[in-house]
């Protein structure tokens, strides 16, 4: 009985510690990629901009979760799965940003077949 416990608890650490890891992977590349940005936009561009520390954690954050989501969906033998779940860190932001604009348009007209004209709904804020 004992030896059935401890393999159901070493199998759920496992799955925490793979959960864990596509986090970080996406936190990680979500960081690199402001950093490299920022790098751009000051050595490269020649703007004189400062480190947005705020917008660094957030995109460390956003990297982090769609990082994390990804890698559950992701089979562990997927080719470059790594380097996808970097690449989906590394567009976290800018994704979420996408869904939060263009989501309620795409669930509505793709999905439920209804279609908006989101410039209506835009002047209507206004």
């Amino acid at each position: 009985m004992q030896h059935n416990l401890d393999n159901q608890v070493l199998a759920f650490l496992k799955t925490i510690y793979e959960s864990l890891r596509d986090a970080i992977l996406g936190a990680s590349a979500g960081g690199l990629g402001h950093v490299v940005r920022y790098s751009h936009t000051k050595y490269v561009l020649k703007e004189n901009t400062a480190f947005n520390i705020a917008l660094f954690i957030i995109k460390i954050l956003s990297g982090g979760f769609i990082g994390w989501i990804v890698g559950n969906e992701l089979p562990p033998t997927t080719p470059f799965r790594d380097f996808i779940i970097s690449v989906a860190g590394i567009t976290g932001f800018t994704l979420i940003v996408v869904m939060d604009s263009q989501g309620a348009k795409l669930l509505l007209n793709r999905i439920l077949g209804i279609s908006i004209n989101t410039d209506e709904i835009k002047k209507d804020k206004k």
